[in-house]
């Protein structure tokens, strides 16, 4: 083995050599006289697709124009806009469209002696460019925005030509495709307390109509920002008490609000998995009623009162 390691050694050595002494002088290109491109940097964005204000919601970006000679041979920056739903598979997804152009000629120096652009994309002109009513959009949908950059030249650069490092990579943060989703806001966190009764169920459940719940009860945020788990447990809000039982329903079990429908995620530490057969705010805003039941057969109504500010209006 070492004097096959000598051998490969002494090979390698020798081509070297006769390679560095045998090549022509390869051509050299000074960067002065290269062909180079441009690219849109986004430098901040602010600003949110409301799901719940799509009037007066908008996205409003700072981008700065780069190239060789800081943005002077750019010639236009242009935007369109394809609607994705993921929510029912495609069904109202909407095709790319045109949306503007910005002109060299509207670009502004800024701070740094960079052109540069201020952006407002508007919820409400999104939509309507794309022929969509309220019926047409969900939460947690999206659009995504195409960029394309044309050059003085004639040349184009868009994500499908630009390498990714240079969309990902944060010195660059090249803006050629841009994703806004559509939020609702969620402020669900908060105290409460309750009044209900156990239902009769299909296990042995010892609901059934007449024993009382009531307890007083938190649900808590969470980094995602729209689940809250019941703090310290009890998800039946009270009726596993009632019916005697000494331990509550908590494992992995949240409520979700996606856009204004109330859920029951996750399962207990049985496994047990809740569904919200009604959730409805009552005529004092205060009171949210949900009747649930669990893939286990128990069963119960309940009437959540706060004092702090109203529910939102909720549904199942």
């Amino acid at each position: 083995m070492k004097n096959l390691k000598k051998l490969f050694l002494s090979l390698f050595v020798t081509v070297t050599a006769v390679v560095s002494c045998g090549d022509p002088d390869l051509p050299f290109e000074i960067y002065d006289t290269m062909k180079t491109g441009g690219y849109a940097r986004l430098m901040s964005q602010t600003g949110e697709f409301n799901y719940f204000d799509q009037a007066g919601s908008k996205v409003t970006l700072e981008v700065e124009y780069y190239d060789k000679n800081k943005g002077q041979d750019i010639a236009s920056y242009a935007i369109s806009v394809e609607y994705i739903d993921s929510k029912t598979k495609g069904a109202k997804s909407v095709a790319k469209k045109a949306m503007t152009t910005i002109e060299s000629s509207a670009f502004v120096t800024n701070a740094d002696g960079y052109l540069s652009s201020t952006i407002e994309i508007g919820f409400a002109a999104t939509m309507s460019l794309l022929g969509q009513g309220a019926a047409d959009i969900d939460g947690g949908n999206k659009y995504r925005y195409h960029m394309v950059l044309t050059m003085k030249d004639g040349t184009t650069y868009d994500a499908a030509t630009t390498d990714s490092n240079l969309e990902s990579s944060s010195p660059f943060s090249a803006l050629f495709q841009k994703d806004i989703s559509i939020v609702c806001p969620s402020d669900l966190a908060g105290v409460f307390s309750t009044t209900g009764f156990a239902k009769a169920g299909d296990a042995p459940w010892k609901g059934d109509g007449t024993q009382a719940t009531s307890g007083n009860f938190e649900w808590t945020a969470t980094p995602e920002g729209n689940l809250y788990p019941v703090k310290g447990g009890d998800f039946s809000y009270g009726a596993y008490k009632a019916v005697g039982y000494s331990s509550v329903p908590a494992g992995t079990l949240k409520n979700q609000d996606a856009c204004g429908t109330l859920s029951a995620v996750g399962s207990s530490q049985w496994g047990e998995v809740y569904t919200f057969h009604a959730v409805t705010r009552q005529a004092d805003k205060k009171v949210l009623y949900i009747d649930w039941s669990n893939d286990y057969g128990e069963k119960a109504e309940v009437f959540l009162t706060r004092s702090d500010k109203d529910w939102p209006d909720l549904s199942n």
